[in-house]
């Protein structure tokens, strides 16, 4: 039903001036910590904190927007809350909820879950 809908602002965001904007590097790691494993391998496991994760995530959510897009297809239009993006974890399982918004539901929370390797099953 969202297949092909565009993400359109609806106010002009407030970025800051040219003098203040910092560049964005990129940066590779150090030399000999890249290791390529092959398909259907796992690596070492990288613990990350259930906060740090949703910090990362709405982070992503937010980036080039000040927490809420517009999504426009045709005439209709849902309005996504950017900024409330959550993250519920569990072993082998990343749900992630996306609150929407529209004339037909005021208040919604769309819900995707991602499988994942887990500690029963490291690698599929």
């Amino acid at each position: 039903m969202l297949e092909g809908m565009v993400a359109k602002k609806r106010a002009p965001s407030s970025k800051k001036p040219a003098s203040k904007r910092v560049a964005a590097k990129t940066v590779a790691p150090p030399v000999g910590i890249v290791k390529l494993f092959p398909p259907g391998t796992a690596g070492n496991e990288v613990p990350i904190p259930a906060a740090s994760f949703q910090k990362m995530l709405s982070a992503a959510a937010m980036k080039d927007n000040s927490g809420t897009q517009v999504w426009v297809e045709g005439g209709s239009e849902l309005l996504v809350m950017t900024g409330k993006v959550q993250a519920a974890l569990d072993d082998g399982l990343v749900v992630i909820g996306i609150p929407v918004s529209c004339d037909q539901v005021p208040s919604a929370t769309i819900q995707v879950a991602f499988a994942m390797a887990g500690r029963p099953r490291p690698r599929a």
